[in-house]
């Protein structure tokens, strides 16, 4: 019986040494690996910390970090920095955060650098089963002109990239353009197959490794591929890769970054939240009101303030919008003052005309812009010369615009001076009533850049509004045509294609006319003079 104990006794001890001989075999393993960070002693913690990558399950890349109670954020996201997992020579720690997820909800917490594993345990972690909580490395802190910074730490520009790139799949890609899907999945193809050649694609074989090994889902929206028949879709990533296929690992993620900036502001964060009331100025301060129509149809409305450095502006919808405001801002300044003087300031000429410049001088600034500023939506519709594109337009500023994109098809010598004659007319205009040329693109294919209005054509909003519209909208529209007209007779031109068709609607409350390719520029001595019978 003793004998039997003690070999019961000797066999629990020898699995209970097998157990631990394992799991210090597996930590030795883990830690030759990198997988977990061993510079500690006493009472520790295993982190797990996932990475992003390219695969839909954002816990199969991950570092198991062993660390102490005391560690802070900031040593933990070193530690995992230190051990080259993410890449070398990164020199932007700083842009690093961890984040704490809750995986059954939407909850999440950003952890402060300095806060220690002991006080995210207690803070956090105890709200919910520990299984339930993933730690994610991201980039939280992104530097000005990150393009140009991160172009020394490649480490950090292709973790960035991936992050973005993951956010995008997940959140994003379903909303986009199947233009704008199909541009950003050709993106990461070149960047992914950086040493497939400009034609690697064409060849069947290479399509089918990529469709079948790889799949089309880790590159476009799952939507995008069930939308259309496989060989329809196989011809517009071929067509579109080729846009890219002289492109560099780099110069893939800088573009990637610029064209998905049209649609998202992935450098920014934004929070549900509500500003408290402040007043800024009391009606005994003010000292004027002004209104200023904008080229876009908006009025911004000046109220100049005793005492403030600058007046206050505010953007409105419409000119009428403004002129209510400025109406009730004045009339409670008329009750705070007893009397009946006017803090509204107007423009000396109210009249139609004096909207026409006195000399016609001609623009001097340059409308040339890069195609590269441009990203091709879906077609608008057939123009004389060819198609019209909706798009984005990047300027200078980084302001993303509307555009509407005219094409020329067949574009000759002849045709092409046809074609850039309306461009050419436009850019000598300006008023808030006529279409804004935003630039033009003089190498083939020739592209005149117009800004979008998102109305459409008038005729087409009248039908569809013709139960809501009041008669004073209606006249206020036939009052901005007839000021584009007037306009357009001071600098001597006349439109000669005059319609409904012709006029774009920019706000509910503004028109714009448009389409100049029939007008041109008179002499004086070219005046029609019409007849009658009588005469």
């Amino acid at each position: 019986m003793v004998g039997t104990c003690v070999n019961i006794l000797c066999q629990v001890d020898v699995q209970r040494t097998e157990g631990l001989q394992c799991r210090v075999a597996n930590l030795l393993k883990l830690a030759s690996a990198g997988a977990v960070d061993n510079k500690c002693t006493g009472p520790v913690k295993i982190l797990k910390v996932c990475f992003i990558s390219n695969s839909a399950n954002l816990g199969k890349n991950f570092k198991l970090v062993k660390c102490e109670s005391s560690w802070n954020i900031r040593k933990i996201i070193k530690s995992i920095l230190d051990s080259g997992r993410l890449g070398p020579n990164i020199k932007f720690s700083e842009c690093y955060g961890l984040l704490l997820k809750h995986l059954k909800s939407d909850e999440v917490h950003w952890l402060h650098p300095n806060l220690t594993v002991a006080e995210v345990e207690q803070k956090y972690e105890q709200q919910h089963v520990e299984a339930e909580w993933r730690y994610d490395l991201r980039i939280r802190y992104i530097p000005p002109d990150f393009l140009d910074k991160l172009k020394d730490d490649k480490t950090t520009m292709l973790y960035f990239y991936q992050q973005v790139r993951s956010d995008y799949m997940q959140h994003s890609a379903r909303k986009v353009s199947d233009g704008m899907a199909l541009q950003l999945g050709c993106m990461e193809i070149r960047r992914f197959y950086k040493d497939m050649n400009a034609s690697g694609l064409e060849k069947k074989s290479n399509f089918e490794l990529l469709e079948k090994e790889v799949g089309l889902d880790l590159f476009f929206p799952q939507e995008l591929i069930e939308s259309m028949k496989p060989k329809q879709l196989r011809k517009l990533i071929q067509q579109t890769f080729q846009q890219f296929a002289m492109l560099k690992e780099e110069q893939c993620i800088i573009k990637f970054f610029e064209t998905l900036s049209v649609f998202s502001s992935f450098d920014e964060e934004v929070f549900p939240c509500e500003l408290v009331p402040v007043c800024l100025a009391t009606f005994a301060q003010i000292r004027s009101i002004k209104c200023t129509p904008q080229n876009d149809g908006k009025t911004l409305l000046h109220i100049d303030i005793e005492g403030a450095k600058q007046p206050l502006s505010i953007s409105t919808a419409s000119l009428a919008v403004a002129e209510n405001m400025v109406d009730l801002i004045d009339g409670y300044c008329r009750l705070e003052h007893g009397n009946d003087a006017t803090l509204i300031v107007r423009p000396k000429d109210s009249d139609i005309y004096a909207e026409i410049p006195e000399d016609s001088p001609v623009s001097t600034c340059k409308f040339s812009i890069s195609r590269n500023d441009i990203v091709l939506g879906r077609i608008l519709g057939e123009g004389f010369f060819g198609e019209v594109h909706d798009g984005i337009y990047k300027s200078k500023t980084g302001e993303r615009v509307n555009v509407a994109v005219k094409t020329c098809k067949d574009c000759t010598a002849d045709v092409k001076e046809k074609f850039m004659s309306e461009a050419l007319i436009m850019k000598k205009l300006d008023h808030p009533h006529i279409v804004r040329l935003i630039g033009i693109i003089e190498e083939d294919p020739v592209w005149i850049v117009m800004e979008l209005y998102k109305y459409g054509e008038l005729g087409n909003y009248l039908l569809e509004n013709k139960h809501k519209l009041t008669t004073v909208t209606l006249i206020l529209y036939s009052l901005q045509i007839s000021k584009a007209l007037a306009y357009l007779e001071g600098v001597n031109m006349v439109h000669r294609d005059i319609a409904v068709r012709n006029v774009l609607v920019a706000t509910p409350d503004c028109v714009k006319l448009g389409d100049f390719g029939l007008s041109r520029y008179i002499e004086e001595e070219e005046y029609y003079k019409g007849k009658t019978k009588a005469d």
